[in-house]
C-alpha cells in the first residue's frame, strides 16, 4: 500500500476510537433503576450484564451490549492503525510502539468479552472477573505506555507539534492512573477516566495529525 493511500486508511481508523465514547454516553443514558454517574461508577460498570446491588452502588447496564462492543472495537481499530501507521516512526521506535498497540488493543478486547468490574467478582463469575481485571490492567496501563512511547517516537521524527500535544495527554494518563489507585470510591469514576480518557484523544489527535500530514503532500505533489 503507498504512503499516502497509508495515511488515509490509518488517520481514519484512528478518529473513528472516537466511537469508544459514543459508546460510554449511549450505555450511560439506557441506565434506568439508578442513573449512572460518570464521577462516582467505574467504567467497567456499563459492561456488566447483570444487574447486582452492592454496598456502595447499584449496578444494571440495560445496554451493556453496546459497551462491550465498543471495548472490542476500540481493541480492532487500534490494530489496525499501528499496522498501517508504525512503519512511519523511527526504526526502533516502531517496534516499540507497534508491540505496546497490540497490548492496548488486547487489553481492550478482553475487557469487552469477559465485563465485569475491577472491584468486585460480579455476577457470581471469579473467571471472568479476573480476566477482566487482567483486561483493564493491559488496557490502561498498556495505553498509557503506548501514548507516552508515541509522542517520543513523533519527536524522534520531526512532528515536534503532535509530539507535544501526545505527551501532555500521556501526562494526564499518568496522573489519572496514580489518583485512581488510590481507591476513592466518591470519585473513582472521574479519576479511571483520567486514567483512560487521554488515550483515546491521543488516538484522535494522531488521527487528525495524519490525516493534515496526508494532505501536504498531496498538496506538494
Amino acid at each position: 500500500m503507498r504512503t499516502r493511500a497509508r495515511r488515509l486508511a490509518g488517520g481514519i481508523l484512528l478518529i473513528m476510537t472516537a466511537q469508544y465514547f459514543v459508546a460510554e454516553l449511549v450505555t450511560a443514558a439506557a441506565w434506568t433503576r439508578v442513573p449512572y454517574s460518570f464521577v462516582a461508577n467505574y467504567i467497567s460498570d456499563l459492561g456488566v450484564p447483570e444487574c447486582e446491588t452492592l454496598p456502595e452502588r447499584i449496578v444494571c447496564s440495560p445496554a451493556h451490549a453496546v459497551m462491550n462492543t465498543g471495548f472490542v472495537l476500540q481493541g480492532v481499530l487500534l490494530v489496525g492503525a499501528t499496522w498501517l501507521l508504525a512503519r512511519e516512526l523511527p526504526r526502533g521506535w516502531r517496534w516499540i510502539v507497534g508491540i505496546l498497540g497490540h497490548v492496548f488493543a488486547v487489553g481492550t478486547a478482553i475487557v469487552g468479552l469477559f465485563p465485569g468490574s475491577i472491584a468486585e467478582e460480579l455476577g457470581g463469575d471469579p473467571a471472568r472477573s479476573a480476566m477482566h481485571g487482567l483486561g483493564a490492567l493491559l488496557a490502561i496501563g498498556g495505553g498509557a505506555l503506548l501514548v507516552t512511547a508515541t509522542s517520543i517516537a513523533l519527536v524522534a521524527a520531526g512532528r515536534w507539534r503532535v509530539g507535544a500535544i501526545i505527551g501532555a495527554l500521556a501526562a494526564a494518563d499518568w496522573l489519572g492512573i496514580v489518583l485512581f489507585l488510590q481507591q476513592d470510591a466518591a470519585t473513582i469514576g472521574a479519576t479511571e477516566r483520567l486514567a483512560v480518557w487521554p488515550t483515546t484523544i491521543a488516538f484522535v489527535v494522531l488521527g487528525v495529525s495524519t490525516l493534515v500530514l496526508r494532505s501536504r503532500d498531496e498538496s506538494v505533489a
